[in-house]
């Protein structure tokens, strides 16, 4: 949870005046779930806006938070692209300063640990501090040396004929891990979090592929999504409508969309064309026989591929065959 001087720090007063049009209890909601999203992965870093806006749950124009909390000071832009929450181990309960995983991040990315985040059973330099047995001099599971030890808090002699000097405890909190030095480069944001890659099925090609504005700079129109469209807008030539609006946004840089927002663009774009009257007219009738059983007509079959492409494609290949040699 942020502290309590949050409210009336001068950098959250700007920030709150930036976004003046969004009520203050809700930007101090979007910066708690903020910061308990890096309580829980134990780090404050975060590879993207799009991710900090993630976390923080965040509903409005996509970047104009991360943009206004890096712009005040809340949020730090690192070198290679990172968002960093300012001055976080210096903010968290001693709970969440004490994880191992923190101060693994911290050795990882060279910052030192406060004296107040230092494990339990651990001194400044990382060594283990002595028991009460060895600082008392006796063994404290018998009856007559808690005595002894009270006696030396409160100022009186302690028995002047103590037990020989017992085997040393062993350590209470023996933890190798903290503030280990770096074996090896480090290349992840929170190095606790990573998980190993995945195998799975090789993506789909692209059909289509749009620019895109923002991080994702392309997006890329598969098969599978083509098939749905093809089934919520049976009446259409959805890819050529898709070609449409490929060359549309292609025109004017300006028109780009991002990528998280090209199935909305799409959806809205077959929407218009199959309420303009650009849907696939129907399918011509095969002409009926006459009482005899023979045809007043000839099928069209080149009629019929240009309603549907690819489906009428070998007979009026041999339709236009046959009316070349003159039959």
């Amino acid at each position: 949870m942020a502290k309590i001087e949050l409210l009336t720090h001068p950098k959250w007063l700007r920030l709150e005046h930036a976004l003046r049009d969004i009520p203050r209890a809700h930007l101090l909601g979007y910066y708690e779930m903020l910061i308990h999203a890096s309580y829980a992965q134990g780090c404050p870093d975060f590879r993207s806006a799009d991710d900090l806006e993630f976390a923080s749950g965040w509903i409005g124009e996509e970047g104009r938070w991360a943009r206004a909390l890096v712009r005040w000071g809340l949020v730090e832009e690192l070198a290679d692209g990172r968002l960093r929450i300012h001055d976080w181990l210096e903010h968290p309960p001693r709970t969440i300063q004490r994880r191992r995983s923190v101060h693994k991040w911290a050795s990882a990315e060279g910052i030192e640990i406060p004296p107040s985040a230092k494990r339990g059973g651990m001194d400044g330099s990382g060594h283990s501090r002595p028991s009460a047995e060895r600082r008392f001099g006796g063994n404290l599971s018998s009856g007559g040396h808690k005595a002894d030890v009270r006696q030396t808090q409160s100022g009186r002699s302690p028995d002047t004929h103590p037990d020989p000097d017992p085997d040393p405890d062993p350590d209470p909190d023996p933890d190798p891990e903290i503030n280990p030095p770096p074996t090896h480069p480090v290349n992840t944001v929170c190095p606790e979090t990573e998980t190993a890659p995945v195998s799975g099925p090789a993506p789909e090609p692209a059909l289509l592929t749009y620019r895109c504005d923002g991080k994702i700079t392309t997006w890329d129109l598969t098969a599978s999504y083509l098939a749905e469209l093809e089934q919520a807008f049976p009446s259409l030539d959805v890819l050529g409508e898709c070609r449409k609006a490929l060359a549309w946004i292609g025109a004017d840089a300006s028109r780009r969309k991002t990528a998280r927002g090209m199935k909305r663009f799409l959806v809205g774009w077959l929407g218009r064309a199959q309420n303009s009257g650009r849907a696939r007219g129907p399918v011509p009738a095969p002409p009926r026989s006459n009482n005899t059983g023979s045809q007043t007509a000839a099928i069209d079959y080149e009629a019929l591929e240009a309603a549907f492409p690819g489906q009428f494609a070998a007979k009026a290949a041999a339709q236009r065959a046959a009316r070349k040699d003159g039959v």
